[in-house]
């Protein structure tokens, strides 16, 4: 019996549609009945949005939301080729996970051009993935949301940020530099590395601009709550004690499961006069790789699921460091200088050439870590969102709440009891792995998939979210990119 209208309209109200659902929809004339759709949070994947794609009576459809969902830029790419959809007049894709990658194909489909930014240009694009919705009807504009927050973020003059201090992304850039960083950028890359450097601009010139206003007569006696910024580098006489006792606790941890296993500890390894490599020795077992269900801020694409590793492995007790980089490759690409800070704008491609290098001059046989050795590094046995616990505060990590807004000194926070910095923020973590989907089953010393478009990237950065930042959070780019925010650490088998 042939699906009816009624039935349609019922499936859609469903909390979650299945592909069988979108099978019997697709394939019913009745769907020609209906000009808007809203299939917002139905559990859309894009198996489940490319039948309804290509239906042959998608047609008649002026309006789609599919807000929510978890498309990709598969469904995209699939959307803009489509050419049984040409009386569309809308379409939402907010909070999918659509990389920015995406954008540009989407302005040139719909027409979409820079005059159409100048009465209301919005950004809430975040690396990696971003949610988007597209107006395409007679105004011809577009809006980015945050896919993170699902809300809107405006892009405000200078002069106007008083508007967005209760705003905690903190990411307000003029509509200048939102042209520059969006219209004139070459690839998707420079997108966002100029959209940082335009958030850094920002805060300096509206932290020039506040101080300037002040009252020279003001009273100086100031709230000490009022310091957002957490400086692990000037600590108190109580914090410092506190900090050494831990790690002195971590480094007996170590020495404890290096005497185990009859390895050394610590490794190091001389680069350059005063400048080592130090690796730590991490135990093999076993862990739950993905977050559940109900860590805030999961993604997802963080399904649970067991792995086994079978072999001990040394990991870098740091981020590589700018003299580091330096010692082996003469050079440094990094934005923000600094000897002992992490090494930046290195594509993964570029971190193959260092360990290359390096192999040869030392024959250890250096790596990147897999994604699966990366966390379980990083979650050195908890079952928490991070390492430390189920919250994370600017004490523990320079991420966007910290307030710092770029990299710092690599061991500036404390060490997960693997006896690892850094591992989360301060600057994203190439992996060895391409991106691709966890299995649902268990593994033993998973290696990610054989080929994909982007490589593996881990642990968050000083702009991310907290949530970013988290023991499990999955991220991916082009193994070309280099970016501000990117830098790695090194592994090596025994």
């Amino acid at each position: 019996m042939a699906i009816t209208k009624v039935q349609i309209r019922n499936i859609f109200e469903n909390a979650k549609i299945t592909l069988e659902d979108m099978e019997a929809v697709a394939s019913s004339p009745k769907l020609k009945g209906f000009d808007s759709i809203n299939l917002s949070g139905k559990g859309i994947t894009d198996e489940i949005g490319l039948v309804l794609i290509n239906s042959a009576y998608i047609c008649n459809l002026v309006e789609l939301d599919l807000s929510e969902n978890s498309l990709t830029n598969d469904f995209v790419k699939v959307l803009i080729e489509s050419s049984k959809a040409p009386k569309l007049k809308k379409t939402f894709l907010v909070s999918n996970y659509i990389k920015s990658s995406a954008i540009p194909s989407l302005v040139e489909k719909f027409g979409i051009d820079d005059e159409d930014f100048d009465d209301d240009p919005r950004s809430g694009c975040r690396e990696y993935v971003c949610g988007i919705a597209i107006y395409y009807n007679g105004d011809n504009w577009i809006r980015l949301y945050d896919a993170a927050k699902q809300e809107l973020i405006h892009v405000g003059d200078f002069e106007d940020f008083q508007h967005y201090e209760d705003e905690s992304y903190g990411g307000i850039v003029s509509i200048e530099d939102f042209y520059w960083v969006y219209n004139e950028s070459s690839d998707d890359a420079n997108f966002f590395d100029n959209l940082s450097k335009a958030r850094v601009a920002f805060n300096k010139i509206k932290a020039e601009a506040e101080a300037e206003d002040e009252d020279e007569d003001e009273d100086e006696d100031e709230d000490e709550d009022d310091v957002l910024v957490y400086d692990p580098l000037n600590l108190s006489e109580e914090e410092e004690k506190e900090r050494a006792a831990f790690i002195a606790e971590v480094e007996k941890q170590c020495k404890d499961r290096a005497k185990e296993l009859g390895l050394p500890g610590v490794e190091e390894q001389e680069l350059a006069e005063g400048i080592n490599l130090e690796m730590v020795l991490i135990p093999a077992g076993k862990f739950k790789m993905g977050s559940p269900a109900s860590e805030e801020g999961r993604e997802d694409n963080e399904t649970q699921y067991e792995v086994t590793l079978t072999n001990p492995y040394y990991m870098g007790k740091y981020e590589v460091t700018q003299e580091q980089w330096e010692a082996v490759m003469g050079d440094n690409p990094s934005d923000t200088k600094g000897a002992k800070s992490p090494v930046t704008n290195v594509s993964w491609e570029d971190c193959q050439g260092f360990i290359k290098k390096l192999n040869a001059e030392t024959n250890r046989g250096y790596r990147l870590p897999t994604e699966a050795e990366w966390e379980y590094a990083c979650k050195a046995g908890t079952s928490t969102a991070y390492s430390f616990g189920a919250k994370i505060m600017p004490k523990d990590a320079n991420y966007d709440d910290s307030g710092i807004d770029n990299p710092v000194e690599v061991g500036s926070y404390k060490p997960n009891v693997f006896g690892l910095y850094d591992m989360h923020g301060n600057v994203l973590e190439w992996c060895e792995d391409w991106y691709g989907a966890y299995p649902v089953e268990s593994v033993t010393d998973p290696k990610g998939p054989a080929t994909g478009e982007y490589r593996v990237l881990r642990g968050g950065s000083f702009l991310d979210f907290g949530s970013g930042a988290r023991s499990s959070y999955r991220s991916g780019h082009s193994p070309s990119n280099r970016g501000a925010l990117g830098g790695f650490r090194l592994a090596r088998n025994p």
